[in-house]
């Protein structure tokens, strides 16, 4: 990676940083880490999530199945401040990602064998 382009990276990581929606994001994680518990429910529940997105086949209703075993935990303020902020973030990413690749012209293969 050549320098103007690590120092256009660090760039945009301190305007991420600045940021509104990180800015909640690390707001809300600090809260929820105040609740052990909750926080490790919330984690339990990220992971498992995370796991069915990558089995396509079963998403949606798995996802829904997910959803009802963690709404306790899930519709707890603080965690769902933390969630939204986790996903508002993650937004931020996909779209840098998308930028890239569709402004650079690069052809990602993304079908499986």
């Amino acid at each position: 990676m050549t320098q103007e382009i690590k120092e256009a990276l660090e760039n945009l990581v301190e305007v991420i940083k600045e940021s509104q929606e990180y800015q909640e994001y690390v707001s809300t994680k600090e809260v929820l880490a105040i609740d052990t518990d909750l926080a490790k429910k919330v984690d339990e529940y990220r992971k498992k999530n995370s796991d069915l997105q990558e089995n396509k086949d079963i998403l949606f209703e798995q996802s829904f199945i997910l959803q009802k075993q963690y709404e306790d935990i899930i519709n707890a303020p603080a965690a769902r401040a933390f969630l939204t902020a986790e996903n508002n973030i993650c937004r931020i990413f996909q779209q840098i990602n998308y930028k890239l690749l569709v402004d650079l012209d690069f052809e990602l293969n993304t079908e499986e064998d």
